[in-house]
C-alpha cells in the first residue's frame, strides 16, 4: 500500500516538474514557433526527446549534487519528509515568481530550499554554494559581453558585416533551420539541468532510481508542456518578434552551453538568469546606450528585485516548514 509520503513526494515533485516543463519548453521552442513553420505538436516531440536526452547523458552530476553535495545524504534519508519540504517551498516560491511576471530560476530556487532546510539542521556545504554563486556570476558577466561584443559586431548593418546578411538572405532556409538547431540543443541544455532539479532530491528518498526518474520526469516534462505551455509559447514566441529571430538564437546558444558546462562540473545553473543577462546586453546595444544606464532601467530593477526575492524567500519558507514539520514530530 502507498503511504502519504509516497504520496505526497510523488504529487509534489510531479507539479514542479511540469511547471519547469511549460516554461522550458516556451523558452526553448519560442524561436522557431515565431517562424510559423512548425506545428506545436512536433515542437512538444523534439522538446520532450532532446530534454530526456539530455538528462540521460548529462544529468547525473547534477543530480549527484542535489541529492548528496549541499546536504549530507543521511540527513535526507533519515528525515523523509525533508524531500517534500524542499520541493514544495521551491514550488511555492517559483509560482509566487510567476505571478509577478517576471521568469526566476528554478535552480536558484531549489538551491535556496535546500539551504533553508541546511540552515535549519545546522548541517550544509558552505562550499557547494560559494562554488554555485561564483560560478553563476561569472557566468552571467561573460554571457553579457559575448552578447555584448557579438551584437556590436551584428548591428547595426554596415561594410563590415554586410557579407553576413548576404548570406542570411542568400540562404532563405537558414532563417527556419538554425532556429529549429538551436531549439533543440536549448532543450538537450534543459535537460542536463533542469530534470536533475526534481530526480536529484526524489532520487534520495529511494522512489525512483536517477536513471528511471530522468526518464519519467523528462515525460512529465513534456505533459507539462503540453497542459500549461501553449499560451505561453504563443506570449513568449510574440515576444521573440521585436528582438528578432538570429539575435533570440544567438541568445539561446549562448545561455545553452554555458548550461551544458555547468551541468558536466555537476552545478544547477541559473539558465533563465543568463537568458536575461543576454536580453539585457542586446538591448544595450540596439539602444545605443551605456552599460549603466540599462541597468537603470525600470524593468531591469524590478527583474533584480524579484530574483532577490525568490534567492531569499524559499531559504525562509523551507526553514520555516521545517520548524512546523519538527514541532508535529515529522522530522
Amino acid at each position: 500500500m502507498i503511504d502519504m509520503f509516497t504520496v505526497s513526494i510523488l504529487l509534489v515533485s510531479s507539479l514542479w516538474a511540469m511547471s519547469m516543463g511549460a516554461s522550458g519548453f516556451a523558452v526553448s521552442f519560442a524561436t522557431v514557433y515565431s517562424t510559423r513553420k512548425i506545428d506545436f505538436w512536433v515542437c512538444i516531440i523534439l522538446f520532450t526527446v532532446s530534454l530526456g536526452i539530455g538528462a540521460i547523458l548529462l544529468g547525473g552530476e547534477v543530480a549527484k549534487t542535489l541529492s548528496s553535495r549541499i546536504i549530507p545524504q543521511e540527513l535526507l534519508s533519515s528525515k523523509k519528509w525533508l524531500t517534500v519540504i524542499i520541493l514544495f517551498s521551491a514550488g511555492v516560491s517559483l509560482l509566487i515568481s510567476n505571478s509577478l511576471k517576471v521568469p526566476s530560476s528554478t535552480s536558484i530556487i531549489i538551491m535556496s530550499s535546500f539551504l533553508g532546510a541546511g540552515i535549519f539542521f545546522a548541517n550544509f556545504k558552505v562550499l557547494t554554494f560559494i562554488y554555485f554563486i561564483l560560478v553563476s556570476l561569472g557566468c552571467l558577466l561573460l554571457t553579457y559581453f559575448i552578447t555584448y561584443f557579438t551584437m556590436k559586431f551584428l548591428y547595426p548593418p554596415r561594410y563590415e558585416n554586410l557579407w553576413f546578411y548576404e548570406k542570411v538572405i542568400s540562404k532563405k532556409n537558414l532563417m527556419f533551420l538554425i532556429p529549429l538547431v538551436s531549439s533543440i540543443y536549448n532543450a538537450f541544455s534543459i535537460g542536463t539541468n533542469n530534470v536533475p532539479n526534481v530526480v536529484g532530491p526524489v532520487a534520495v528518498s529511494s522512489i525512483v532510481d536517477i536513471k528511471v526518474g530522468f526518464i519519467i520526469f523528462s515525460l512529465l516534462f513534456g505533459l507539462g508542456a503540453i497542459i500549461f505551455g501553449r499560451g505561453v509559447l504563443k506570449t513568449v514566441s510574440q515576444e521573440v518578434v521585436p528582438i528578432g529571430i538570429f539575435s533570440a538564437t544567438i541568445i539561446s546558444v549562448i545561455a545553452s552551453s554555458f548550461t551544458i558546462f555547468a551541468s558536466i562540473i555537476g552545478l544547477p545553473f541559473p539558465i533563465v538568469l543568463v537568458i536575461a543577462s543576454a536580453i539585457i546586453a542586446l538591448s544595450t546595444v540596439k539602444r545605443e546606450v551605456s552599460h549603466l544606464y540599462s541597468l537603470k532601467n525600470p524593468v531591469v530593477r524590478k527583474i533584480f528585485n524579484v530574483w532577490i526575492f525568490s534567492t531569499f524567500f524559499p531559504v525562509f519558507l523551507s526553514f520555516l516548514y521545517c520548524y512546523v514539520f519538527s514541532v508535529l514530530g515529522l522530522l
